[in-house]
């Protein structure tokens, strides 16, 4: 199982993100928002193999980059715009219709290359998986956005770091994995059966399976699924499984 990718993080890890993630937002806001300030609140995913939640609209339009940036009510985006030029709604209305680009969209863009400028790494994180793992929400006085990053982001930062700080990140992140409880799913297959034949079902009735007996039986953690493959047998009068890779 990969370390990197368990998607939780250590002390030292949660303060370095933090302090970072603060000084880019405290440039983005110095850019765009000089008369609002901005609070920050940051979340970090705390299960192993999983990722914080997200609504079903808002992992159909998570960013390829794998930082995802979301208005966290319907009016949000449009305050922040009247607060960016600082004016009023009718005012915004007018200035909307003689630009070419949405301003928002260039608000997010540099929103996410500060982020990634932070984290000395290019705004090409290619192939992003869907977890993500870090929120960080950021609240004016009338209007908030949510910030998500993927386990990737984090990932190409640990690797991609030549300090020896950063480096000695990644042996405290094993010691957390280490020391963690995951509820493991051993799934033999799943297979469809007519509801007359259920409701008829008695004792000594048998199921055929579609898993061959000489075939492993996948192994998941948490939201992850076939992590590893095994065999069960039998161990002091339980079932157990052997595994064969991981």
């Amino acid at each position: 199982m990969s370390v990197l990718s368990a998607g939780v993080f250590d002390k030292e890890t949660r303060l370095a993100i933090t302090s970072l993630l603060n000084k880019q937002v405290s440039k983005w806001q110095k850019t765009w928002f000089s008369s609002c300030k901005f609070d920050v609140n940051i979340v970090f995913n705390e299960q192993l193999f999983c990722a914080l939640s997200l609504t079903q609209s808002q992992m159909e339009d998570m960013h390829e980059s794998g930082i995802s940036i979301y208005a966290d009510t319907a009016s949000s985006e449009q305050i922040l715009l009247q607060q960016m030029f600082n004016c009023n709604e009718n005012t915004m209305q007018v200035l909307l219709q003689t630009l070419d680009t949405d301003p928002i969209d260039n608000v997010y863009f540099d929103l996410r290359n500060k982020i990634f400028a932070g984290f000395a790494i290019n705004s090409s994180v290619k192939n992003c998986k869907q977890q993500p793992v870090i929120k960080m929400q950021l609240i004016s006085e009338k209007a908030s956005l949510s910030v998500y990053l993927t386990a990737d982001v984090i990932q190409v930062w640990l690797e991609s770091s030549s300090s020896d700080q950063n480096k000695k990140v990644v042996s405290p992140l094993k010691q957390a994995a280490k020391y963690s409880l995951l509820p493991m799913r051993v799934s033999l297959k799943t297979e469809p059966v007519n509801f007359v034949d259920v409701m008829c079902l008695k004792q000594g009735d048998v199921i055929m399976l579609k898993q061959e007996v000489e075939k492993p039986i996948p192994v998941g953690v948490n939201q992850a699924d076939n992590v590893a493959s095994g065999y069960l047998v039998e161990r002091d009068n339980s079932k157990a499984i052997i595994f064969l890779e991981s």
